[in-house]
C-alpha cells in the first residue's frame, strides 16, 4: 500500500513538472512572439516615417524647382502669382494623396 501511494505521489509530481515545463515553454514562445511583433511594428513605423520624409522632400524639391521656373518666365507678376498658387495647390494635393497611401 505504501508503494502504491509513493508511485501515485511520484506520478503527481511528474505531472506537475510536465505542466510547469509546458507553461514555461508557452511563456517563452509568447515572449518570442511579442519580440517579433514589436520588431516588425518598429520596422513598419520606420518604413512609414521614411516614406513620409521622402514624399515631403520630393514635394519641397518639386515646388522649389517649379517656383524658380515660374520666376524666370516672361509673364506679369499677377500671372506668376496665380501660377505659383496653382502649383502649390496641386503639389499639396499630390503630397496629401501620397501620404494617405
Amino acid at each position: 500500500k505504501q508503494d502504491v501511494l509513493t508511485r501515485e505521489r511520484q506520478t503527481q509530481l511528474d505531472l506537475e513538472k510536465n505542466i510547469e515545463r509546458s507553461l514555461q515553454a508557452m511563456q517563452r514562445e509568447r515572449s518570442q512572439l511579442k519580440k517579433t511583433y514589436e520588431k516588425a511594428k518598429a520596422e513598419q513605423e520606420e518604413t512609414h516615417r521614411a516614406a513620409v520624409r521622402q514624399a515631403r522632400e520630393e514635394y519641397n524639391n518639386r515646388l522649389r524647382a517649379s517656383r524658380e521656373e515660374i520666376k524666370h518666365k516672361q509673364t506679369s507678376e499677377i500671372e506668376k502669382k496665380d501660377q505659383l498658387l496653382e502649383l502649390e495647390r496641386k503639389a499639396k494635393d499630390q503630397l496629401d494623396s501620397k501620404l494617405r497611401n
